[in-house]
């Protein structure tokens, strides 16, 4: 990826955005010698500094920062997410063991930040489903490792599924220039949330877990909330 032509204009900031012989942009077709040319109106002057690559974030970038995943949060939470038939909870967990593998349960409580007992009931409750099973830990016998299983996975897979179906009708309400800035921005932030994730679970094992952090969604399902503005 390269950016050929960036220019200031009395509009604001424009960029001219070039992939070649990539293959990846979402649309238009695929070949080795051809490019995606999209400008893009993305900031306008006073939204940006030349020296941003020298500053440190100030509480005006966390903020935004902060709406941006509050608003996610939300829209996934309202519009993508299917809340029947899963806790926050539940699919919290599900989507662990299914990413990480096979865990103990004291593990699990420290890294989802809700307290021993009750990890022990959520993981009851998704044993009495099916959805997970206890297997034996090859280091000590005396103890327990849950994983997911077969069934579990096909729910985790149909409810991922049934979210990018939503996404696309979604999408698709948005022009082509809209979508293609997103399309930039989210191959940009996806690593970089990858990596807040673990950076998570090394603070939440740091600390010895945040037990009140979801203790109230265990058993009732992901609700939307409210953001505010960045000020």
């Amino acid at each position: 990826m390269s950016c050929v032509a960036c220019q200031v204009s009395s509009v604001g900031f424009v960029f001219a955005v070039v992939f070649a012989a990539l293959g990846r942009a979402p649309t238009g077709p695929k070949g080795a010698g051809h490019a995606n040319v999209l400008l893009l109106q993305l900031y306008s002057g006073h939204d940006i500094s030349p020296q941003v690559g020298h500053q440190s974030l100030d509480d005006r970038g966390g903020c935004l920062i902060g709406e941006t995943l509050d608003q996610a949060m939300d829209l996934t939470a309202r519009y993508l997410s299917d809340r029947a038939d899963l806790s926050a909870s539940a699919g919290f967990l599900l989507n662990r063991v299914s990413r990480e593998g096979p865990a103990r349960l004291t593990v699990l409580a420290t890294k989802e930040g809700v307290s021993q007992p009750s990890m022990t009931q959520l993981i009851q409750r998704l044993e009495r489903q099916g959805l997970v099973t206890r297997l034996a830990d090859p280091d000590d016998g005396r103890v327990a490792l849950v994983a997911i299983t077969p069934a579990g996975q096909e729910l985790l897979d149909d409810r991922r599924r049934s979210r990018r179906e939503r996404l696309a009708v979604l999408l698709a309400t948005l022009s082509p220039e809209e979508a293609f800035a997103l399309w930039l921005a989210a191959h940009v932030a996806e690593p970089i949330l990858r990596q807040l994730g673990k950076n998570a679970d090394l603070l939440a094992a740091e600390g010895g877990g945040q037990t009140s952090r979801r203790e109230d969604s265990a058993t009732t399902p992901l609700t939307a909330t409210g953001t505010g503005g960045c000020g």
